[in-house]
């Protein structure tokens, strides 16, 4: 993956320094190789995991803690199967969508920082 662009004080990138907006299939299938339990199904990222009822709440709300575009995400529960979809917008998968997907990993694998209210 490229670098991030550099910005203005407005916070647009500089001539010659954005990156790509949309992802090539083969950069998402390079960003995916990195990320068990995946998977591209169109212009999206899934991944489904099995997660008991009393845990759901808490595990919705660890993910939406590191997700920075909610518009981009939905989340999906059907029985016990907890399903996250990112890249729900307009257009194709973007570089932060496969980002958001590795810091949703931290989450699921408890190495997440809580940000939750008590």
């Amino acid at each position: 993956m490229s670098e991030r662009p550099v910005r203005d004080q407005h916070g647009n990138p500089l001539p010659g320094t954005d990156e790509p907006l949309e992802l090539r299939d083969d950069q998402v299938d390079e960003g995916l190789a990195a990320l068990p339990g995946w998977e591209r199904a169109g212009v999206v990222l899934k991944r489904a995991i099995p997660v008991p009822r009393d845990s759901r709440d808490a595990l919705e709300e660890g993910v939406r803690n590191v997700v920075e575009d909610e518009s981009r995400l939905e989340v999906q529960i059907v029985d016990d199967e907890f399903t996250i979809i990112l890249g729900n917008g307009p257009g194709a998968l973007v570089p932060a969508d496969l980002e958001t997907a590795a810091r949703i990993d931290t989450v699921l694998s408890g190495s997440g920082t809580d940000h939750g209210t008590t």
